[in-house]
């Protein structure tokens, strides 16, 4: 009987109908709750205008959540934007536009530059002279957007802090390094950096992700385990009045490599600049190669907004269609995975069930239109948030519950 109807519900298709109506309306059939849930998920679709769904079905983004606390007294702020549900551990979505005072006021909102995302309205970690080692404070204060960067555009990385860097004690002498890089930047560059610090590995700090697909489903499971917090920054300032260059090497676990030998890295510009540049440089070339880009840097250490501010608005919302910013929230492995898991493994998610463990297959599209036969349904957001809730739980039994960062707490 079921299959009958099946069939025939199937002929009576248009021939655009998209292979996930189709697995809907199968769903219901093969369900306890019968037809009905098939239905229901039609109608649902059709009402957000997705009754042909395409790629940016997918795609459409993680709504923030905020306590009345973030709102300022009288104010009517914006609705949550995204659809998809914000997670319930491991990681926060954060309007991007949050990270302005200016706009964060002008709009009802408390502006949080220092809390973190374990803060109830913070978002990423502003660079201050208060938690930044000074010199580098001085080149890279605020927030800055790793624009037109192949990792950007193509994954997900968004905006960058260098707030709560340590200094380290180069174990390396640069005048057993060839240094025809550093002094084609700064041709007056000193003989041994100025300083050197290593990136902070604290949770909240460093980077942030849109919640594109490609970023969330991808890069995010890649840079999951904290492997790539070990970067470092050889900083050569001849002088810190403004207008001045410099230029930093960037080495990784103690190793500056010879560009001689390996490809190497460096990021220059001018003190008080609100631009610089990232070279990459191949083996034994002294031109930037194709996945050299340009930072900029979009608001000061007090969340006030520079000139690129709106230009990263702009891209962010209408060229990438992402919706919210993505950042990490505690160290917790398990925690990180139970968002990640509720964000993407859901009806409204980046990976449906069926999808992904047929999409290779030579017959995908057939593949896809049975599979609802032999297995469960994927789960809606509502069953995914139920198994988050109890993840969630499971993952701060496993994990050691992080000690609240001290400058979300000021006595």
């Amino acid at each position: 009987m079921k299959v009958g109807l099946a069939l025939s519900l199937l002929a009576a298709s248009p021939p655009q109908v998209h292979a996930q109506n189709v697995e809907a309306i199968l769903e219901g059939l093969i369900k306890p709750y019968g037809l009905v849930a098939g239905i229901a998920e039609i109608v649902r679709r059709a009402v957000r205008g997705k009754l042909w769904p395409d790629r940016a079905f997918h795609d459409e983004g993680v709504h923030e959540v905020l306590d009345g606390s973030c709102y300022l007294s009288g104010a009517a702020p914006e609705p949550p934007s995204g659809v998809r549900t914000s997670p319930l551990c491991g990681i926060k979505a954060v309007n991007p536009r949050r990270l302005s005072s200016t706009w964060s006021e002008a709009h009802g909102y408390v502006y949080d530059g220092l809390g973190g995302p374990n803060s109830q309205c913070g978002t990423l970690i502003s660079s201050t002279a208060d938690n930044t080692p000074p010199g580098l404070h001085t080149l890279f204060p605020g927030l800055w957007w790793l624009n037109d960067n192949w990792a950007t555009t193509a994954l997900g990385e968004q905006v960058v802090t260098w707030a709560h860097a340590t200094p380290i004690v180069p174990n390396v002498s640069f005048a057993n390094l060839n240094r025809e890089p550093i002094e084609m930047y700064v041709p007056n560059a000193p003989a041994e950096p100025s300083f050197a610090v290593r990136s902070a590995t604290l949770p909240d700090d460093r980077w942030s992700y849109d919640d594109r697909c490609i970023s969330s489903n991808g890069i995010m499971h890649s840079e999951t385990p904290l492997e790539t917090n070990f970067f470092e920054w050889y900083c050569f300032v001849p002088s810190t009045a403004v207008g001045s260059a410099f230029v930093c090497q960037i080495g990784y676990a103690n190793v500056v490599a010879d560009w001689t030998q390996a490809q190497t890295w460096y990021i220059s510009g001018t003190v008080g600049g609100t631009s610089a540049r990232r070279h990459i440089l191949d083996v034994g070339s002294l031109q930037d190669n194709d996945y050299s880009y340009s930072p900029l840097q979009i608001t000061a250490s007090d969340g006030s907004e520079t000139e690129h501010f709106e230009r990263f608005v702009s891209w962010f919302e209408e060229t990438s269609g992402a919706t919210s910013l993505l950042l990490w929230q505690d160290n917790c492995l398990a925690s990180r995975m139970c968002g990640l898991d509720q964000i993407n493994l859901n009806r409204n998610g980046c990976a449906r069930t069926e999808k992904a463990q047929h999409e290779e297959q030579p017959l995908a599209a057939l593949s896809r239109l049975l599979w609802p036969l032999f297995v469960s349904r994927t789960d809606t957001e509502e069953e995914a948030a139920l198994q988050a809730e109890e993840c969630c739980t499971a993952a701060a039994l496993t994990c050691a519950a992080p000690s609240p960062p001290p400058w979300s707490h000021p006595s």
